[in-house]
């Protein structure tokens, strides 16, 4: 029986964090914040930095360190050079997500070698299964192999953008990567359905197309930006092409950037909708390993076929820490696309302006299983 096997209970209080995380992850969604003045939130009443929105110390500390240092060394950075709070939020979030996938993987590769010892001690007539079971031993081996891999060139990263050593790095972040009960980043706010164009105006290149015409880019930027859409981006360049020379040029900025953000934007929405649906996906595993769990109890199912839900429900968990991270670093890209200068703002004066005329992406999760495109 499993109760007399020690790692099963450790396997499966590793299973009970990870549900609690990925519970949590989907509940944060319905909480609020304040972004440029489109998402209503209860924040304190004064701007804060992008990043502050994902609520994680250490992302707070390692981008303040990536900061100062950028700003300390004197060599000139690339006008097309990745800010640093972006290429610093993005790596510890995979750090994070790979921290996740290594506890699974590792649970998952016990939960074979366990398997395998039942299936040789039975002395069964073919030898099929078994070499299925080497399979996914070595097939785990591997995917555990470059996941380290990975996150040696992450924290190689994370090091020189911060200006110190990769052990000095690793003190840092030790304790996030360790703790598996501490969610991944997950950005406090509804994935919005539209943005007020008005946020281009945190970014370098429309900034600066204003000013060089004398342009009032408050009052010039008054749309909602959507998710792409062919015709409209057509329409505003048409309008570009027509516009007097020096307008048409700033013209052409904000249509270019409106592009940008409008389909960062998309990816979020679309990344919104997938992890909604391998939450949903890792919460039906779940209930079936629960029923699986009690008709082993009962004597209706094998210890090898039960673990064999348990292993389903480990892919399940994984897919689902993946997502949550290619959430986050959707929202990461978003800002990258509106300007390192947006800032998070939580006075109720800003947050009654755009609201009402902004809706949110429906929490009903699409299921990509559920499309009927080919």
């Amino acid at each position: 029986m499993i109760r007399s096997w020690p790692l099963m209970a450790v396997i499966c209080g590793t299973l009970a964090l990870g549900c609690a995380d990925t519970s949590r992850a989907m509940t944060s969604s319905n909480s609020a914040l304040e972004v440029g003045s489109f998402l209503d939130g209860a924040m304190p009443s004064r701007s804060q930095s992008w990043w502050s929105g994902f609520d994680d110390e250490t992302m707070n500390e390692l981008i303040g360190m990536a900061r100062r240092h950028s700003a300390s060394t004197s060599a000139a950075r690339p006008l097309n050079a990745v800010p640093v709070e972006i290429g610093v939020a993005a790596a510890y979030v995979s750090l994070r997500v790979q921290a996740f996938s290594l506890t699974y993987l590792e649970n998952a590769r016990s939960a074979a070698t366990r398997q395998l010892q039942l299936i040789i001690a039975s002395n069964p007539e073919h030898d099929d299964f078994i070499k299925e079971l080497v399979g996914r031993k070595t097939r785990a081996d591997d995917a555990i192999r470059k996941i380290r891999a990975q996150r040696e060139i992450h924290i190689a990263f994370l090091a020189a953008q911060c200006g110190m050593s990769e052990a000095a790095l690793t003190d840092v972040i030790g304790a996030a990567l360790a703790d598996r009960t501490r969610t991944l980043p997950k950005f406090l706010a509804p994935v919005p359905r539209a943005l007020p164009e008005a946020l281009l105006a945190n970014r370098d290149d429309v900034n600066l197309a204003a000013a060089l015409y004398g342009i009032d880019s408050a009052a010039a930027l008054a749309d909602a930006i959507e998710a792409t859409d062919a015709s409209s981006e057509r329409a505003a360049n048409d309008e570009a092409q027509a516009a007097p020379l020096g307008h048409s040029l700033y013209l052409a900025i904000v249509a270019q950037a409106r592009n940008e953000v409008s389909e960062a934007l998309q990816r979020l929405q679309s990344q919104s909708d997938i992890t909604n649906a391998a939450y949903n996906r890792m919460r039906d595993a779940n209930a079936e390993f629960e029923a699986a769990k009690k008709r082993r109890d009962r004597g209706e199912m094998s210890e090898v076929q039960l673990m064999e839900d348990f292993l389903g429900l480990l892919q399940h968990l994984q897919m689902v820490a993946v997502a949550n991270g290619d959430l986050a670093v959707a929202w990461i890209a978003l800002f990258a696309r509106l300007g390192t200068g947006t800032s998070i703002d939580g006075s109720p004066a800003s947050r009654s302006a755009l609201l009402d005329a902004l809706p949110k992406v429906s929490q009903k999760t699409r299921d990509p299983r559920d499309s009927k495109e080919p």
